[in-house]
């Protein structure tokens, strides 16, 4: 089975369980990400019409407005809300209720603006993660492990357990599709089939 009937079978157990879908995109090249999350946003807006959602990104890192540059190429043609925000202004959206969100996340990966952003989808709606491989991504230092160096400690000393928890719950997910774009590979296959009636429909 493809990723595209996977990502279906999953968007579609979630408007009936009324639970949220999780799509994380693994990999470095920025344009198969920008690619993979505009296609999986098209397959979204086939099955829940004329979505709203989110595209968050740091707009300060120039690989991330390419990123969006090209994400906002790919999606020509998708009828879809989207807007996009910088993570600076997750405090703004608290309260807020979209159908999907898609988080930059290779720049930054910040307890704060994940947590906010955490309960913005509506039951049925997906997240759209993209982050590095894990091991490119202990390798390089985000925004937030920036802001917590002091002057005796030096980049070399800082220790990933952030991204590592972060990565083993993503692989720990049931409802979890997970894409290797760069070698066009899922690497992680959602369990579909076993949810329950959700307590309210789209």
């Amino acid at each position: 089975m493809g990723w595209t009937e996977l990502l279906q079978g999953l968007v579609r157990e979630g408007l009936f369980s009324n639970h949220r879908s999780l799509v994380v995109l693994v990999g470095t090249d920025e344009e198969r990400l920008a690619r993979y999350a505009a296609d999986v946003l098209r397959e979204f807006s086939l099955i829940v019409k004329e979505p709203h959602g989110l595209y968050m990104y740091q707009p300060e890192y120039p690989d991330a407005q390419r990123r969006m540059g090209k994400f906002k190429e790919f999606i020509e043609g998708v009828n879809a809300n989207v807007d996009y925000r910088p993570y600076k202004e997750t405090d703004e959206l608290l309260g807020v209720t979209v159908d999907f969100a898609i988080l930059d996340l290779l720049n930054d990966l910040k307890p704060n603006d994940v947590g906010r952003l955490g309960g913005i989808v509506r039951g049925g709606g997906i997240y759209v993660f993209m982050v590095p491989p894990l091991d490119e991504w202990v390798k390089q230092l985000t925004k937030f492990q920036q802001s917590l160096l002091v002057p005796q400690y030096r980049p070399e000393d800082v220790r990933h357990f952030l991204k590592i928890r972060f990565w083993n719950k993503l692989m720990g997910m049931s409802k979890a599709l997970i894409i290797n774009v760069d070698r066009d590979e899922v690497i992680k296959e959602p369990v579909i089939g076993d949810s329950q009636p959700g307590s309210q429909g789209r």
